[in-house]
């Protein structure tokens, strides 16, 4: 495994292909499913078209009224130990979702990292499909503990991460390489900004198109894949290139870890040929997550709550605006 030292911090980034692996055979000799193509980014939809599902929506006829804060007296409820809700969210995602290992499951990269994921309370993953991240989100649907949740574009997922991960610690969101990599770096320099552990997967070009100088689609034609690393790497904390099965679970835990340790998004660029290929490392039962508890300053916080309600219980017609601050 190589250590680039870049502009912005170290990169990660997996040793030069050992065993170069084929390409698979062209799938012409087998009679296709009638498929029809969606005009997101060329991804297959098996079935009847798109455009012919129909959906209605029946508004409800009892809307919910607003509670009015007039002759209200706010309490001030004291509160032990919590922090901010995606700070003490991700802490107990990590040492309360044990996950059994199952020694027989499918030892492919994808399945791996679909565990890995679910093994630090995510169950819900944010993703637009495109033809570098198909064979691995068919891992991630296969994964019982996780729900792939399809979006209409990138940035749509990347919010989607972000709001997930305020409200459960931890989010995740799977994209496609470079076009779709650069639609959803604005969601993902908001969750920097905002101190949240948003894992960004891309998928990346074949292992075996690294060093030969090819140019290829989701590219700006020149023969240069690193354009996507060097954007995320001033909004992510971590960046990791798979290309090689021996380093991915190393480089695939430790952009992870580092993304729960420092609350900040981190960036996985996965080959698209690999996460269907069985390895013996992942077979193995991997480390468990490990974090130490993050606690807030019990007095300061029952203060702020004082401090707060009083003020509210003086206002007349008060007027709440929630921000998040830390």
């Amino acid at each position: 495994m190589d250590t680039k030292a870049g502009r912005y911090g170290t990169v990660q980034q997996s040793s030069p292909l050992r065993h170069p692996i084929p390409r698979p055979p062209s799938p012409s000799s087998h009679r296709p499913l009638r498929q029809n193509f969606d005009v997101q980014d060329g991804a297959k939809h098996v079935g009847p078209p798109l455009s012919s599902r129909r959906c209605s929506v029946t508004p409800s006829r009892h809307p919910r009224r607003r509670p009015s804060l007039r002759h209200h007296t706010v309490e001030a409820i004291p509160i032990a130990n919590v922090g901010s809700p995606h700070e003490i969210d991700a802490t107990c995602c990590v040492q309360s979702s044990a996950v059994p290992f199952n020694s027989g499951a499918e030892s492919t990269l994808g399945c791996h990292l679909a565990r890995r994921l679910v093994q630090i309370g995510i169950s819900d993953v944010f993703s637009v499909p495109g033809d570098f991240n198909l064979t691995l989100l068919d891992h991630l649907i296969a994964e019982p503990g996780l729900n792939l949740i399809g979006c209409c574009n990138e940035l749509n997922a990347g919010y989607a991460a972000d709001g997930y991960a305020r409200s459960r610690g931890v989010g995740a969101c799977v994209v496609t390489f470079t076009v779709g990599g650069l639609s959803v770096l604005n969601a993902i320099a908001g969750a920097y900004s905002e101190n949240l552990p948003v894992i960004c997967i891309v998928g990346g070009p074949h292992s075996n198109d690294y060093g030969t100088n090819r140019i290829l689609h989701h590219t700006i034609g020149l023969p240069d894949f690193s354009q996507e690393l060097r954007c995320f790497q001033t909004v992510t904390c971590y960046q990791a290139v798979v290309n090689n099965l021996d380093d991915a679970p190393e480089l695939i835990d430790t952009a992870i870890s580092t993304a729960l340790k420092e609350s900040k998004p981190v960036y996985i660029s996965i080959s698209c040929n690999l996460p269907a290929i069985p390895h013996p490392m992942f077979s193995q039962e991997p480390i468990p997550f490990s974090l130490s508890p993050k606690l807030s300053n019990k007095m300061g916080l029952e203060a702020a709550v004082e401090a707060a309600a009083e003020f509210l219980n003086r206002a007349v017609k008060p007027t709440l605006l929630a921000m998040l601050l830390r």
